[in-house]
């Protein structure tokens, strides 16, 4: 016997499947969509993200009402944002990429409260899966730009992220998420991604993310390291740091160049800032290409919006993190990833990226708020149900089992 064709078990828990994995499946497409077309730096591939993440937000269950004293700082934030921005400087790429940055990152946020313990490690999982794919690229790259070039010149892979340094931070936030899952099962493959990641952050050539790697490994094997472990990361640190000395020795210093060049115009227009007008930094001849961005982002968002802005930001930064449902315990894993993620504007534009905004949005949020429900209760019942039927074997329906007609029963005689 089959079940019936119109058995609505299958349909449940089609949607159950789609309600549960939809979202996160959302989130991952958004930052593998982001990663691949050079950042999502575009008019077009920001307004694509956009769209996914809204879809993956959307998805979701409805949640809780967001606290007033987060809902208020950010609301005035964002209107500053528009304010100081387009109606100010104009409809422009430029002008308009903070607000909108600003929404994707609250939305991703909010769809990453919401996802369950499975449905977060399913989502970091599919992160480093993205990440793992720009590696082999950067790697490949690399070896093309060697056999090109020569070992004279260092090579600067960026694969199809578009930015040495951006790739190097996604990278060490990525190999970080890697060792924790090669800490809770050890497995070979995971061992040849992470070496793959060893070597692609290598390739990037960014300072910034070598550093970064010098210092989580450190961490690391304080944390929990073994003298093969050990043995092996001092080689990658030794070439590392040879790196960063190659790249720093006899350069100029382009980044305090632009630095103080931000103070003089912050000290012009302390207040609301100059706008976001692009307006290149004159640092003097280096070898460095003309750039306007300092570099720094909180040096940029106060040149861009001024102290009222960046005080803005400080306090939206303050009421998310004081007003969010906090895990009852904190993986440190997660935490360093999303603070790798973070520090990207620290020396660089990385934050102003979609890829690596989106990307520090769900890594961030996965590590500093507490698991959501994940499915609705009714919705979970649904999704019991039907695993309980599928293991009980084809349901029987009318249109395929009929009562049997009973035996007719004798007549009983009045004769006699």
């Amino acid at each position: 016997m089959v079940a019936a064709p119109d058995d609505p078990s299958t349909a449940d828990a089609g949607r159950v499947m789609l309600r549960r994995w939809g979202p996160p499946g959302l989130l991952v497409a958004a930052i593998a969509w982001a990663v691949a077309a050079m950042g999502a730096t575009s008019a077009r591939d920001l307004l694509l993200v956009l769209l996914l993440v809204v879809a993956a937000r959307v998805g979701m269950p409805r949640g809780g009402i967001t606290p007033v004293r987060l809902l208020v700082p950010l609301a005035a934030l964002g209107i500053w944002l528009v304010g100081a921005g387009p109606l100010r400087s104009g409809v422009e790429l430029s002008s308009v990429r903070a607000p909108v940055l600003l929404l994707i990152v609250v939305l991703a946020a909010s769809t990453v409260a919401g996802l369950d313990r499975e449905q977060r490690d399913w989502t970091l999982r599919g992160v480093i899966v993205v990440a793992s794919t720009q590696a082999v690229l950067a790697v490949i790259e690399a070896g093309v730009q060697l056999a090109a070039a020569g070992w004279a010149t260092a090579p600067r892979a960026d694969a199809l992220l578009g930015n040495p340094n951006a790739l190097g931070v996604l990278l060490v936030a990525t190999a970080v998420l890697t060792a924790r899952e090669l800490a809770a099962r050890h497995s070979r493959p995971l061992l040849a991604v992470l070496v793959v990641h060893g070597v692609a952050l290598l390739a990037t050539g960014s300072r910034l993310a070598l550093v970064l790697g010098m210092v989580v490994l450190v961490w690391t094997l304080a944390r929990r390291g073994q003298w093969r472990e050990a043995v092996g990361c001092a080689l990658w640190m030794l070439a590392a740091g040879g790196l960063v000395l190659s790249r720093t020795l006899g350069a100029p210093p382009e980044r305090m160049l632009l630095w103080g060049q931000a103070l003089k115009q912050i000290a012009r227009h302390p207040w609301a800032g100059r706008g976001t007008t692009p307006v290149l930094f004159d640092i003097g001849p280096t070898e460095a290409l003309p750039t306007t961005h300092a570099h720094n982002e909180v040096l940029q968002l106060a040149v861009e919006y001024g102290g009222i802005g960046l005080a803005l930001v400080a306090l939206t930064l303050w009421a998310a993190v004081t007003s969010a449902p906090r895990p009852a315990r904190y993986d440190a894993w997660v935490v360093v990833a999303g603070a790798s993620l973070l520090a990207s504007g620290l020396t660089d534009f990385g934050l102003r990226i979609t890829a690596i905004a989106l990307t520090a949005a769900v890594v961030g949020s996965v590590a500093l708020l507490a698991p959501g429900r994940g499915l609705s209760h009714d919705a979970a019942d649904v999704a019991d149900a039907a695993d309980a039927q599928a293991m009980a074997g084809p349901r029987l329906t009318t249109s395929t089992w009929k009562r049997p007609t009973p035996f007719p029963r004798p007549r009983r005689s009045t004769s006699g």
